[in-house]
């Protein structure tokens, strides 16, 4: 398992350009589901055809996958905002502020059990300077930057390498926005 402490970010992306022209430029074929559920039937039915073994998942906050996606025959890779096992749950990274100034995001299997998967690879740094940027800029970079990692170890080692976090100790749910307040300030 790999820690670093300084990561550089380097955003090389047009944001006004969409994301299909990337995928289409990489030779990837897309398709478009209008849906707010994830486990919704008409999701199902098109994840469960893909011809693949894992499915990158990244979904809004409370869009947790349920058991009867969980049991089609694919992994899902997901990257927590969060160090884990230390900080699973909700906005885990303004407790961990709070708690040793460090911000973390971590690539796990999702499995039936929230943030409990196997780890595949987990980042911990020095939170922004400016931390009000943090759910929408800063949260956005660590997570890609983790998968990024994820998928080049991947691509060198050929197979899966990770750990069952068995022991978690804690687990945080939606931080108090006084909390959030001092986080942002500390």
């Amino acid at each position: 398992l790999k820690n670093e402490t300084n990561p550089i970010f380097k955003l090389d992306i047009d944001q006004k350009r969409p994301l299909e022209e990337y995928f289409l430029d990489a030779g990837i074929t897309t398709e478009t589901i209008i849906s707010r559920d994830i486990n919704s039937l008409e999701v199902f039915n098109c994840l469960e055809q893909l011809n693949c073994e894992v499915i990158i998942y990244s979904g809004y906050g409370g869009g947790i996958i349920g058991k009867r996606l969980l049991g089609i025959d694919k992994k899902f890779l997901h990257v927590h905002g969060g160090y884990l096992p230390d900080y699973p749950g909700s906005t885990t990274n303004y407790f961990s502020i709070l708690k040793e100034d460090k911000v973390g995001a971590s690539a796990i299997f999702l499995n039936e059990d929230i943030d409990r998967g196997p780890i595949l690879y987990r980042v911990s740094l020095d939170p922004p300077i400016q931390k009000n940027y943090m759910d929408h800029q800063f949260d956005g970079c660590i997570r890609a930057y983790a998968l990024f990692k994820t998928m080049e170890a991947y691509s060198k080692n050929k197979s899966w390498q990770y750990f069952d976090p068995s022991e978690i100790k804690n687990h945080y749910f939606k931080i108090h926005p006084v909390l959030k307040h001092l986080a942002i300030l500390k």
